[in-house]
């Protein structure tokens, strides 16, 4: 990855296109800051979800890193013979030292969040804590300092996306000189600021990530209390087991595998009853409303038919379109195939996985482990290999990728909705 290149993309983009350096930074509609009011400052939260998860349908924090992780993980294969408009060879191969648009867009939206979240959190700090004397302690503890802490956790959210993207693994004691991503706790509104950015290295960014997410843990409520916390925080917004499980992959993710315990024993044991594993795989997929199923933590609302955004991007490594809301069906009932997607799961993994006989020498037959698992029966379906007669089935064949002359595992759980 170029990351020279991504950075002067990310300070110039706009200003290439011909306007001085003034004039990029007078404002059309400039920050509201000083927000005047709570209720106006409860905007800082939403727009720093806004900017994570539904800016765009094709290009958003939560669509195109997901997709750049898995690509390059072991956990997918590469079809043969298929094509899109995405650099999916790119991102398999793993050829880091080319710039593409699937880690571009992940180093811009990262830090449009981080800046959203600094100028919220600057605006605090500049008012001792609590820019509303007016309020009552009760509202200042179950409004500003929620907010607080959900700025706090988005900004941890987005410097994890971008070391586990653009930086080394840490190393505690061992990260070197690779100061490679820009340093930002502070909204800096100035041009010259803006370009000459500090640089932090793996270690830097995790400590700053384990202070945003620690802090956040503390500032945020257990869960939404109707009457007590803004209602537009009911539904999709980080709660303290959240910030908890967040902190636990974080510190799995630094070697620290009994700070990690901690963090996700705390949330097994004292979420009273909110989260478990008490329900059928598929309930956390059967949702057309901002309801959840018990095993979902921490979620992103997409089904807004007005805002009509979600994360496309993932349809490269699932079955069926981003429009279908009757997923696990069989054709022509429901059945909506993508024809664009390049990714299934991958030999090696249904082989270390058990759902495969043994599909690295051949076998492709599932076994009685998968039938068994309610995972693969509700949430993934096998397609036979190509078949090009009319009739065939789509649900069970290949019917798209004619060079595709083996068996292969899909993932289905995207997009179900209800069952219409």
């Amino acid at each position: 990855m170029n990351f020279k290149n991504i950075l002067i993309l990310s300070l110039f983009m706009f200003v290439t296109l011909g306007c001085n350096d003034d004039e990029f930074f007078e404002l059309t509609n400039p920050p509201e800051d000083p927000w005047l009011d709570v209720e106006q400052f409860e905007r800082a939260a939403i727009g720093a979800y806004n900017n994570t998860f539904t800016n765009s349908a094709w290009n958003n924090l939560l669509g195109g890193t997901r997709l750049l992780k898995v690509t390059q993980s072991d956990l997918v294969r590469l079809l043969p013979g298929t094509s899109a408009n995405i650099p999916f060879n790119e991102m398999y191969e793993r050829m880091s030292d080319l710039e593409i648009d699937k880690t571009r867009n992940a180093f811009v939206n990262a830090y449009k969040v981080i800046a959203g979240a600094n100028a919220a959190l600057g605006f605090i700090e500049e008012n001792n804590g609590n820019p509303f004397p007016e309020l009552s302690e009760a509202d200042v503890q179950n409004q500003v300092r929620r907010i607080e802490g959900e700025l706090k956790f988005l900004r941890a959210y987005s410097y994890y996306m971008l070391a586990t993207i653009f930086l080394p693994p840490y190393k505690e004691g061992d990260n070197g000189s690779n100061y490679l991503i820009p340093f930002r706790t502070r909204f800096i509104p100035t041009f010259e600021g803006a370009k000459t950015p500090e640089l932090a290295n793996s270690q830097q960014i995790y400590e700053q990530i384990v202070s945003d997410f620690m802090s956040a843990k503390q500032l945020l409520p257990e869960k939404f209390e109707a009457g007590v916390h803004h209602p537009s925080y009911e539904f999709g917004r980080a709660n303290r087991f959240a910030a908890a499980a967040m902190l636990g992959q974080v510190y799995f993710a630094m070697g620290k595998d009994q700070e990690a315990l901690t963090e996700l024993n705390y949330v097994i044991d004292q979420n009273g009853g909110e989260y478990d594993l008490s329900e059928d795989p598929i309930e956390a997929f059967n949702r057309s409303d901002g309801s959840r199923g018990k095993e979902v933590i921490w979620y992103a609302l997409y089904y807004d038919p007005l805002k009509n955004v979600s994360p496309r991007e993932l349809t490269s490594i699932t079955l069926q379109r981003y429009d279908n809301s009757s997923g696990g069906n069989t054709w022509p009932d429901g059945f909506k195939r993508v024809s664009w997607n390049q990714f299934a799961f991958s030999y090696s993994i249904l082989d270390q996985i058990d759902w495969m006989e043994d599909p690295l020498n051949g076998d492709y037959d599932i076994t009685a482990e998968a039938m068994q698992d309610k995972r693969y029966q509700q949430l993934y379906r096998k397609l036979e290999p190509y078949n090009p007669a009319d009739d065939a089935d789509p649900s069970v064949y290949e019917t798209y990728h004619a060079q595709v002359d083996k068996p292969n595992v899909w993932c289905d759980k995207y997009y179900r909705g209800a069952i219409s």
